[in-house]
């Protein structure tokens, strides 16, 4: 365990979490759908630029879950895997379909819900080792 108190950690994994828990709840909606068929091209571009907004916002939480997880548990982490192994799209899992397709809401949903059983996870150790950390304070613990 590395030298980061448990107390920091927490408060970042539970913002990870809270802001995993505010990514929408599929990537492409029936009004995303309906856009792809306008006669407006402005609203054919709208999907595509709120798609990828979308998928940023995950990996950055991804890359920001990766990099708090290798200062708090170290390089050989059982968490290290488990964040590499998630993945939000199609494309990821190694094929690709049409980019309005229900798919990607099932590839989307899994890949939110993944996150949100590591943070989850995650916090409750770190709630357990913030609880040790405070009763080695309070000389309760030998």
């Amino acid at each position: 365990m590395n030298q980061i108190s448990a107390k920091y950690s927490l408060k970042k994994f539970e913002d990870l979490y809270k802001r995993t828990l505010a990514l929408p709840k599929q990537i492409i909606t029936d009004e995303d759908f309906k856009k792809e068929f306008s006669n407006i091209d402005e609203e054919k571009e709208q999907y595509p630029q709120k798609r990828l907004s979308i998928l940023y916002d995950a990996q950055q939480i991804c890359l920001e879950t990766r990099s708090l997880i290798k200062l708090v548990f170290g390089h050989q982490s059982e968490y290290l895997p488990w964040i590499n192994r998630i993945t939000f799209t199609s494309e990821s899992k190694g094929y690709i379909i049409n980019t309005y397709n229900i798919a990607h809401n099932n590839h989307w949903q899994t890949g939110k819900n993944e996150l949100i059983s590591l943070l989850s996870n995650i916090k409750s150790e770190e709630i357990e080792r913030m609880n040790y950390e405070n009763s080695l304070i309070d000389g309760s613990v030998n």
